[in-house]
């Protein structure tokens, strides 16, 4: 029931002239962790304070007590922004959501906390829940106030118990060690990706403190967690790593990775299936492909426990699978199935032949006992690309170890994992057994094959511009349009007879085609206008398209016995009543019907003309119509555009395309790039922004793919002391410079020229931009000279002057980002062999000389990685434990930016020391050196200006009067069709005045070609709204020149000295002093003006704010606390209120 808006103005002019957000990376990127730190705190203070408890809601935490129907009563924004965005088919992303929050806003009338209180207060007592109630839990409450959540930190669920009473489960915890609580973080951290930031870390902590906590101790917590042996960090060497965005995994999940590793690396025990049988299997099917065959091949000669089937999009993986399973099977060994949903384990039973069940459950049937698994056990993975790893990494051990082998099958370049994910990429990298299908069986068309291919390998430019010359991409002008379009393709395609879907990528867009689609078959009339029953809140026809969405037993068949059904199954209403709904399968024609038992169990059942991608994956139909960019990145494109046989259409809306670039961007990217355009831009190509979007990818990677030496690392960082490492990575660093000079180059220097060389080689092409590296000269490329490896390059100097030089590839880098190859001539193959066979001879070379010094390439690198990261953990261990002599030493962690860097950074120089001198953290004193700098760093902490309370300056009545009339005139100069607008401002209406950006927006959407007045005078429009309303509401502040006018300080006091520089100061002092009609100070408020300006004085105060800490001493910090008690109690006193307004706008 708590609610909070914080706002922060963010419209500023650049030096180009644009009006856009002012965007500060780390700010964006923190604002889900600011905010979840904040519901932490308020949740502390209201446990301390009223003593509330706190359980889990749908969102946020909830105050415990208060009924579940109160809370939906009072959650209107909530369900009115749900609404729109089913409504719309939009999914619930911030970008959606805030669309929909300003679609859905109304006005307010005017006495607002009056009125909506009285009116909250009724709808409480109306729906059961009153002033009573509130007090009776807050009576209950206040029994625990003044209890510390900081206390009691380190607490887990336990199991629930069961009231004897009441009969009721209720939730208990337990205490638990740090340790035991930050695995169970970290656990939590990595269940949906394998590694995290710090920002994710510090959230995470946030919310798991149920009853909240200080800001203080979410800090140390998060600190203590980094501290830890269980957390490792990530090295990611193309990627800048800035403060919250440095990568992070646990122990635990590196351990889940190596066991997967150490399965995948196996050697063979097993007996290869004859070549004969396999021949035999193969020759039964006369349609098999010659790639399904070498593979079928390849994976039945497998001698290893593994063994990886790469089928892309249409390969025909099951017809392969079946070709597997028989060859198997005729040498006596017992093929199973698996797949992480269970639609997919069905079709693989009914496609391949191999009887199959969900991974979970045949994991939970093997531990149990009720499923073994031996030497002839072949299991078959299914999907395996959409695997969580901990659980492919159980099976394939539990399996390996018991004899068995296993065959995981499934393409990396399709949707990802929903849970920590990478496990398939990585098996498809070190298995010893990999085959991949090669030929696209699915799609008919060559260009669409190769398109699908680019896309699928990452050269999005070239499938995009094959999409569009085919004329397979469809933009509306609107989604209302984007809906009609699609459903009107989607009816060609049923009336030619063809088998078409709708995909989407959110649940919201799938409803909106789901019912658009409904009425256009009862408007052809082929559905009943009316519905034949009601199930789960919905109407059905018989024969509307449904898909089921939860695995349960609780269905029953034509003969009404209990039977399974699967999440994802498709099938036809046969028939339904009040709450039931009999369907006919898809895969086996079977009927079946699902009741109140169903939806107890979680079940859901939805209509079927439109999905969702991920629903989509593995189905094929004649016509597949991709709709809308919600969702959409590469992998997602990759199965929307690859289910059709006959055709697949993309249908776009223009209002999306127009957005494309926000889409493309990740959340600082995105208030970065967002401005009102110029008048002279235009917006970019829909080619080039599909492109963008396209690009991105969703691809999930092991913590060992991004960072192979993570774990590494972290031993060494954990067994060795600072010293050692130090010393290490030295001697390694002048072994690796004696072998540079041995030979005359880096290994690394020359990998990286040849890969700039294969780049240009294979991707430049005349007009393509190119920069000279030797120069760093910006030139275009005219042409190669293939059999020396080098292009000729046009400069064209700022004077006009051109010249044209040759340069070698690897000298030149491409600017372009094209990714579609030019066709390699011969000689330029040659080329670049032969130079890839100089760098690998002079690596050989370089590796060599360490070898025999007992080096390794790299370990001077993981040496001082190892080194860091133990400074790293010592760091964090001090800031989380702050013992009394650090405190003592630096003082408490600051809370500002800048004091906080500056005050972590004197702690890492101890705990640097503490490491290199072998002292524990617990140890006091620091050598004389270390010493000096640190009293110098605790000097600048306590001399700084401190943050203190803002002074805000109010405008005078006639200064706003005044610029009133500045503004009326530029107001008038508006073009004519602009002027209703501007006689609206001027009026004072209400909703105009409180929705200005809104009408705005709404006026250059409406008339693009006269926009150049309003992106010059937008800020004084929205001035003209501020003044008026600041005006209306009589919130002017005092006449502060007639105030300081007649002042008359002595001569030779501070304050004199003030007035005379006329210090900035000394106006927002008197601001908040004097009363909106005053044009004197009274003497109580001119003698804290005079201390004020002494206090300034004495302490060198040259801020503009009039009150800013000085700690110089104790005795000023007293001084300033006093200083502004005194204000205080002044203001208090004068009560500085605006008064109404009861005359003319010129005058009182």
């Amino acid at each position: 029931l708590l609610h909070w808006h914080v706002l922060v103005a963010n419209l500023v002019e650049g030096n180009d002239g644009r009006w856009s957000a002012f965007a500060h990376p780390d700010l964006y990127r923190a604002a889900r962790t600011a905010g979840e730190i904040f519901q932490a705190a308020v949740r502390r203070e209201l446990t301390a304070s009223l003593g509330v408890e706190w359980a889990l809601g749908r969102h946020v935490q909830e105050i415990a007590g208060i009924p579940s129907a109160i809370l939906e009563t009072f959650s209107k924004r909530r369900a009115e922004i749900e609404a729109w965005l089913a409504t719309h088919g939009r999914a619930d992303t911030p970008a959606a959501a805030q669309e929909a929050t300003l679609a859905t806003r109304r006005g307010k009338p005017e006495l607002e906390g009056e009125r909506l209180d009285a009116g909250w207060k009724r709808e409480a007592i109306a729906a059961g829940w009153g002033p009573e109630e509130a007090a009776e839990l807050v009576a209950v409450a206040a029994e625990r106030t003044g209890i510390d959540a900081d206390e009691e930190v380190w607490r887990l669920p336990a199991n629930p118990l069961v009231d004897p009473e009441t009969n009721e489960v209720v939730a208990t915890d337990r205490a638990v060690t740090p340790d035991e609580w930050i695995a169970d973080l970290l656990r939590r951290l990595t269940q949906a990706s394998t590694t995290f930031t710090r920002f994710d870390l510090t959230e995470a902590v946030a919310a798991l403190l149920g009853p909240g906590s200080t800001l203080d101790t979410i800090e140390r917590i998060v600190a203590r967690t980094l501290a830890s042996d269980q957390v490792l960090a990530v090295h990611q060497p193309d990627r800048p790593s800035p403060r919250g965005r440095t990568t992070y995994t646990s122990r635990e999940m590196v351990a889940v990775e190596q066991r997967l590793f150490d399965t995948l690396s196996r050697l063979g025990s097993h007996s290869a299936v004859p070549v004969a049988v396999v021949d035999e299997a193969i020759a039964a099917r006369s349609g098999i492909g010659h790639d399904q065959a070498a593979a079928a091949r390849t994976i039945c000669a497998a001698t290893g426990p593994i063994a990886v089937l790469v089928g892309p999009a249409g390969s025909g993986k099951t017809y392969t699978l079946d070709t597997i399973r028989h060859a198997h099977e005729a040498v006596g060994n017992a093929v199973i199935g698996t797949a992480p949903s269970a639609r997919a384990a069905i079709e693989l039973a009914s496609g391949a032949n191999i009887p199959s069940r969900t991974m979970h459950s045949l994991l939970s049937a093997i531990e149990r006992g009720h499923v073994v698994v031996d030497a002839s056990t072949v299991l078959v993975i299914d999907e395996a690309g959409m695997a969580d790893v901990r659980l492919l990494e159980r099976l394939t051990t539990h399996v390996a170890d018991s004899g068995g082998r296993v065959m995981l099958i499934g393409d990396h370049h399709q949707l990802p994992e929903i849970d920590a994910g990478g496990g398939f990429e990585a098996a498809s990298q070190r298995s010893a057994t990999v085959a991949e299908l090669t030929v696209n069986r699915r799609q008919s068309e060559p260009w669409e094959q190769e398109a699908l291919e680019q896309l699928r390998n990452g050269s999005v430019p070239a499938a995009v511009r094959a999409y569009l010359d085919h004329e397979r991409v469809v933009v509306a002008a609107d989604r209302m349009h984007m809906v009609d379009t699609a459903v009107s393709a989607w009816r060609r395609s049923r009336s030619a007879g063809l088998d078409a879907v709708m995909l989407a990528g959110t649940n919201e867009l799938v409803e909106v085609l789901n019912q658009a689609a409904i009425r256009s078959l009862v408007d052809d009339g082929q559905l009943d206008v009316d519905a034949a029953g009601r199930f789960a809140r919905c109407d059905y026809r018989i024969g509307e398209r449904v898909v089921l969405r939860r695995n349960s037993g609780t269905a029953t068949d034509q003969h009404r016995q209990l039977t399974a059904v699967a999440n994802g199954q498709f099938g036809t209403v046969a028939d339904a009543g009040d709450g039931w709904l009999t369907v006919r399968r898809d895969h086996d024609d079977q009927l079946v019907t699902v009741d109140q038992r169903y939806l107890e169990d979680g079940g859901r059942v939805d209509h079927a003309y439109a999905i969702t991608t991920t629903r989509s994956q593995g189905g094929t139909w004649d016509q597949a119509i991709a709709v809308g960019l919600d969702g959409l990145y590469r992998e997602a494109a990759y199965v929307d555009f690859s289910r059709g046989r006959a055709e697949n259409l993309i249908v776009l809306a223009q209002t999306d395309i127009d957005h494309l670039d926000e889409l493309a961007a990740d959340s600082v990217q995105r208030h970065d790039r967002h401005a009102i355009p110029l008048p002279s831009e235009q917006p970019a190509p829909a080619e080039e922004d599909l492109v963008d979007t396209l690009q991105r990818s969703g691809a999930k990677h092991l913590a060992h793919t991004i960072d192979p030496d993570t774990d590494v690392v972290g031993d060494w960082a954990r067994l060795n002391s600072l010293p050692v490492l130090e010393a290490r990575r030295d001697h390694c660093r002048d072994i690796e410079r004696l072998a540079t000079e041995r030979v005359g180059v880096h290994p690394d220097a020359l990998t990286a020229a040849h890969q700039r060389a294969e780049r240009v080689a294979r991707f430049g092409r005349p007009g393509d931009t190119v920069k000279a590296l030797d120069r760093h000269n910006i030139g275009t490329l005219i042409d190669h000279d293939d059999a020396h490896g080098r292009a000729t390059v046009a400069f064209v100097s700022a004077s006009g002057r051109t010249a044209e030089r040759t340069l070698p590839w690897s000298e030149l880098e491409l600017r372009s980002d094209e990714t579609t190859p030019r066709e390699l001539p011969p000689t330029a193959q040659w080329w670049l062999d032969q130079h890839a066979k100089a760098v690998d001879a002079t690596a050989r070379d370089w590796t060599a000389f360490l070898d025999n010094r007992g080096v390794a390439a790299g370990e001077a690198d993981l040496a001082d990685r190892a080194a860091r990261r133990k400074v790293e953990r010592a760091t964090n261990e001090l800031i989380a434990d702050r013992p009394d002599w650090l405190i003592n030493l630096l003082g408490y962690q600051p809370a500002d930016p800048i004091g906080l860097q500056t005050w972590t950074s004197a702690v890492r120089d101890i705990a640097r020391w503490q490491q290199q001198a072998g002292r524990s953290a617990e140890a006091a004193g620091v050598p004389v050196d270390l010493g000096q700098r640190l009293l110098a760093t605790r000097a600048w902490l306590d001399r700084r200006e401190h943050q203190s309370p803002m002074w805000p300056h109010r405008r005078s009545h006639r200064e706003l009067v005044a610029r009133r009339v500045e503004l009326d005139a530029i107001l008038d100069a508006a073009p004519s069709d602009h002027q209703r607008l501007v006689e609206r401002l001027r009026s004072g209406e209400p909703t105009l005045l409180n929705e200005t950006a809104e009408a705005l927006a709404d006026i250059v959407e409406r008339q693009r070609g006269r926009r150049d007045w309003i992106l010059e005078h937008w800020p004084h429009i929205v001035e003209f709204a501020e003044v008026t309303q600041t005006l209306d509401a009589g919130l002017w502040g005092p006449d502060v020149e007639s105030i300081i006018a007649n002042l008359d300080p002595d001569p030779s006091s501070a304050l004199a000295d003030s007035v005379t520089a006329d210090e900035p100061w000394l106006r927002l002092a008197i601001g908040r002093l004097a009363s909106q009609w005053t044009t004197e100070l009274d003497d109580e408020s001119a003698d804290l003006l005079h201390d004020i300006a002494d206090y300034r004085s004495r302490t060198d105060s040259s801020g503009v704010q009039p009150l800013v800490v000085q700690r110089n001493s104790f005795q000023t910090d007293v001084e300033h606390a006093a200083l502004l008690a005194r204000l205080d109690r002044t203001v208090k006193e004068h009560s500085v209120q605006a008064q109404p307004l009861t005359g003319a706008i010129d005058g009182p």
